[in-house]
């Protein structure tokens, strides 16, 4: 809580720590349903790029983010393994690449 001055308390509020490992990123949930989060280790004040491919290497979506994450949505894929690559493009520098699993219940 927060308790500026003559104030009321604010509600309570969370942090939620994201460990960035040796891969450069970090996919929460995994695998994702319906909505999820890659984060990764963002250098420059820059927007991003992240495409998504199929595992036959055809493109199905590319997304711009100003934010350290990317959001997934998963009720718009497939169920399936996905193959992702985030960079940025204005200094042609990846920053890494992974693969994503869409589950569907």
């Amino acid at each position: 809580k927060i308790q500026p001055g003559l104030f009321n308390a604010s509600e309570i509020l969370a942090i939620e720590m994201v460990i960035i490992d040796a891969e450069n990123f970090e996919i929460r949930p995994n695998p994702i349903v319906d909505l999820g989060k890659i984060y990764f280790n963002k250098q420059f004040n820059d927007p991003y790029t992240m495409e998504l491919f199929d595992l036959n290497g055809k493109l199905i979506q590319t997304t711009v983010s100003n934010e350290n994450f990317f959001i997934v949505h998963g009720e718009e894929l497939k169920s399936g393994l996905f193959i992702f690559r985030i960079f940025q493009p204005e200094r042609k520098e990846q920053i890494t690449t992974g693969k994503l699993v869409i589950g569907k219940n």
